[in-house]
């Protein structure tokens, strides 16, 4: 009996689905006209605490990366935020910064953000905003 390796289709879903689990990721909207954004982050107990932030086109905007050892107590609060020239780049080209952004976060907790909409979702698809959707009803 000759056993056969499984379809390429399923391992894909399978790496995607590996990813999703071990790198999640949120998306939300950068409020319109905004010329920062910024998230800012908790990191405590031992090990590497790291963010990234990833622009409309999945670019990564910005990483920040801690590394606490194992006997230190304290909390350290890592701000990820882009440089201005990100946003700029787009206004010059007269577009919008705006849209939908990412943000990874591994063993951190995040404490506030800055610039964002409050309307977060783990896959683009399933990102709405709600303002949105009032006003064209109306």
């Amino acid at each position: 009996m000759k056993i056969r390796p499984p379809a390429a289709p399923f391992l894909t879903c399978v790496l995607v689905l590996l990813c999703l689990i071990l790198f999640p990721r949120a998306f939300g909207f950068v409020r319109e006209g905004v010329s920062q954004v910024k998230i800012s982050l908790e990191a405590i107990g031992e090990g590497f605490h790291t963010a990234s932030l990833y622009n409309t086109e999945g670019d990564i905007a910005a990483t920040v990366r801690h590394f606490v050892d194992r006997d230190d107590k304290g909390r350290y609060e890592l701000p990820l935020a882009p440089a201005p020239p990100c946003f700029l780049a787009k206004a010059r080209r007269g577009e919008d910064a705006g849209g939908k952004w990412s943000v990874e976060v591994s063993k951190a907790r995040v404490i506030a953000t800055e610039g964002f909409l409050p309307y977060w979702a783990t896959t683009a698809e399933e990102l709405f905003n709600p303002e949105e959707a009032i006003s064209t009803k109306r």
